[in-house]
């Protein structure tokens, strides 16, 4: 499993950028951007309990012997288009 930060580290390899991850309140997330409902919850739900809610009977990909794979995590975000998510015109190839 990938932290927040781990993650954002991969986006910003992956679009050839560099990207820092910090915590922010509800609050000051709200003003950047103006949403309300799952997406918000479901990132501060996660941030609190982690993505399994601490149930210690959830099976992680590590328990059915999958290995993690943070490269393809990085080949996905460099296939997505961010362009309208960052208001801006990238060039989405992968950067090593």
């Amino acid at each position: 499993m990938l932290s927040w930060g781990e993650m954002a580290q991969l986006w910003g390899k992956a679009l050839g950028q560099t990207v820092r991850f910090r915590e922010v309140t509800v609050e000051h997330f709200k003003k950047r951007f103006p949403v309300d409902g799952e997406e918000l919850l479901s990132a501060n739900y996660s941030a609190e309990f982690g993505f399994a809610g601490r149930d210690p009977a959830v099976l992680e990909p590590k328990d059915l012997g999958f290995s993690e794979r943070p490269q393809d995590v990085k080949d996905w975000f460099g296939q997505q288009d961010w362009s309208t998510v960052l208001d801006v015109s990238t060039d989405m190839t992968l950067q090593s």
